[in-house]
């Protein structure tokens, strides 16, 4: 078939799909059969790079287990049958949904205190859709991180045991005055948007966390990240055992439980964590930091045991790369245990702090 004919009959099957689910949709609301209302759940989990058709077979099985859905979207994607596809298969699936927003590579990827103005853009325009097309979405994440080339050389560094590597990088994005700029306009963008009606959650590197003991916000500046004084309603923190040296030299669960424990005592009830990476998948992940899920489990236990009630895991992708779904998410249970010390968990976040005293 000619490239054209190709496109166009691609097209067509687009705009007839997308037909048939408002029309699905609308005879569900008109019949007095109303979407159900999304289950509450002390767990959720991220699709980064996964074609939204697998999303949607994966749909039934996070309603099974009552696992939230947070979804990757980036600008290019709105407004297009396969998004719009699987989150109102989502509604009627009482999934939650949580659009993860990210930028275009050439923007940095990431929301940092460098692209604000290009994000907010990607968020108005997502809500307007959102709510144009009853979609059901009602929170939105902020990734927080570095720029995607800073972001990548962080991820060379720190998941192969080479933290020295990683202080130039860090040392370079100094910008007291920029940052505190960053962090005024930030805090006043998040307040639009909750007026606009949604509710705005952030993620972040955990190693933010070891910023705190003094007056400032070194940390936070030098990972572009600004989180403090501003109104996020979750604040959460990518524990992920790979970013912590080599596969050989994991942290293991007392990694989760202190870094846990320092989001709660700072952030209360808003705290959460990331817990990960399920096998290699992700944006600038190298290694895996779970292959086994008894570790997955583990982890989880660590975070109730430092308080926490509710944890987020990455990712769907590595899931179905390492035994499917169902094996990662069956029997994951939010219950305390007994976690083993480990002087190398203190060791390597004062390995962090002393970046504050550079």
């Amino acid at each position: 078939m000619p490239a054209k004919a190709s496109k166009n009959a691609n097209a067509l099957r687009d705009s007839t799909k997308r037909f048939a689910l408002v029309v699905q949709s609308a005879a569900i609301v008109g019949c007095g059969y109303p979407f159900p209302e999304p289950f509450a759940s002390d767990r959720a989990v991220y699709s980064e790079s996964l074609a939204y058709e697998d999303v949607e077979i994966e749909l039934p099985t996070l309603a099974t287990h009552e696992t939230e859905l947070i979804l990757a979207v980036a600008p290019h994607d709105i407004g297009t049958g396969g998004l719009e596809s699987v989150l109102l298969a989502a509604r009627r699936h009482g999934v939650p949904v949580r659009a993860w927003l990210v930028l275009d590579d050439s923007f940095g990827y990431w929301p940092s205190e460098r692209n604000l103005a290009d994000f907010t853009d990607h968020v108005e325009e997502f809500w307007s859709w959102n709510e144009r097309a009853e979609l059901g979405v009602a929170r939105i994440v902020v990734d927080m991180a570095p720029q995607l080339e800073d972001s990548v050389r962080l991820a060379a560094a720190l998941e192969n045991d080479r933290f020295d590597d990683a202080i130039p990088v860090l040392v370079e994005n100094r910008d007291a005055e920029g940052f505190a700029a960053a962090q005024a306009d930030w805090a006043a963008a998040v307040d639009d948007w909750h007026k606009g009606g949604m509710l705005v959650d952030v993620v972040a590197l955990p190693h933010l966390l070891d910023d705190f003991g003094d007056d400032d916000l070194d940390l936070q500046d030098m990972f572009d990240s600004p989180i403090d004084g501003i109104d996020w309603d979750d604040v959460g923190f990518r524990v992920q055992q790979n970013l912590y040296g080599t596969s050989a030299a994991r942290l293991g669960p007392e990694l989760v439980r202190s870094y846990a424990a320092s989001a709660r005592a700072r952030y209360g009830a808003r705290a959460t964590v990331v817990l990960g990476t399920i096998g290699d998948a992700g944006k600038t992940t190298q290694t895996a930091g779970h292959v086994e899920v008894e570790t997955l489990r583990a982890d989880a236990s660590a975070a109730a045991t430092a308080g926490l009630a509710r944890v987020q895991l990455f990712s769907l992708d590595g899931m179905r790369e390492e035994g499917g779904s169902v094996h990662w998410l069956a029997d994951l249970e939010l219950e305390p245990a007994e976690i083993a010390a480990n002087p190398a968990v203190d060791q390597a976040r004062a390995d962090v702090a002393a970046l504050d005293a550079m």
